[in-house]
C-alpha cells in the first residue's frame, strides 16, 4: 500500500499542479499551438469532480500544495468554486494559481475568500510594444490592473 509519494531520489513529493483547461486568451509566440491544433472538447477534460477526487487521494499521500494552471485557468467556468473545494481538502496548506492576468482584476478580491493563498502572474514584459509582439494582443493594461 502506498502511504506517501517520493521521486526517484527519495525526496518526498508534496506539490501538485492541476491543469484545469488547455484554452488560453492570448496568442503567445512561444506557446501558440501548432497549425491544426484543436482545443479539447469538454468531454475530453477531467471534470472538477474528477480533479477534486484526484487531489483528495494525492493529499492523503502527502500533497500539501496545489497550483491551478492551464492554459489560462481563469477561463474555465466555475474555477473559483472548485478552488474553494480544493482549499478545504484535509492536508492542503497552500492553494496557488498561475494566470496571465487578463481576467484577474475583477476576481482578485474573491480569490482569498476561496482559499487561494498565492497568485503567480506570468508576465513577459512591461513594454506594451513587446507585449503585443510576444502575446499577440494589446491587453497589457488589463494585466497591470
Amino acid at each position: 500500500m502506498i502511504t506517501s509519494l517520493t521521486d526517484p531520489f527519495g525526496r518526498k513529493i508534496t506539490y501538485l499542479r492541476l491543469a484545469v483547461t488547455d484554452r488560453c486568451n492570448l496568442n503567445c509566440r512561444y506557446c501558440t499551438p501548432t497549425p491544426g491544433f484543436r482545443p479539447l472538447r469538454r468531454s475530453e477534460i477531467l471534470s472538477y469532480e474528477e480533479l477534486e477526487r484526484l487531489a483528495a487521494v494525492l493529499s492523503s499521500l502527502g500533497i500539501e500544495k496545489v497550483r491551478l494552471t492551464g492554459g489560462e485557468p481563469l477561463l474555465r467556468k466555475g474555477v473559483l468554486g472548485f478552488a474553494g473545494r480544493l482549499s478545504r481538502l484535509p492536508g492542503i496548506k497552500t492553494l496557488a494559481i498561475t494566470t496571465n492576468g487578463i481576467l484577474l482584476a475583477p476576481l482578485a478580491e474573491r480569490l482569498p475568500k476561496r482559499g487561494v493563498t498565492r497568485v503567480n502572474i506570468s508576465l513577459d514584459t512591461l513594454s506594451s510594444e513587446q507585449f503585443r509582439r510576444l502575446n499577440g494582443s494589446d491587453l497589457l493594461p488589463r494585466v497591470l490592473d
